[in-house]
């Protein structure tokens, strides 16, 4: 059986210069990937960290858009270790 693996995703929403508004969800791959689909839609800031081994938390970076609206993220040293696909808006 394969493991779901799971993000926790930190939201930072600016209200102005002084407030900002920070959120948390769980996403799985597909979200997580959906969710930086539609950030050329929202503009927030975000932290992103593997979750899925209990007591393990791993801080993972939005790589940017690959040929053919591939979307990946990488660990702090740089090693891509998910993907997914976007669609060209």
């Amino acid at each position: 059986m394969t493991k779901e693996v799971l993000f926790l995703v930190q939201r930072i929403i600016d209200i102005d210069t002084e407030d900002e508004l920070r959120t948390s969800s769980l996403m799985t791959l597909s979200e997580l990937v959906h969710y930086i689909d539609m950030q050329d839609i929202v503009t927030e800031s975000h932290e992103i960290w593997e979750v899925t081994e209990f007591g393990k938390l791993t801080h993972l970076h939005y790589v940017g858009w690959q040929p053919g609206c591939l979307i990946e993220f990488a660990t702090d040293d740089g090693t891509v270790v998910h993907s997914g696909y976007g669609t060209d808006h």
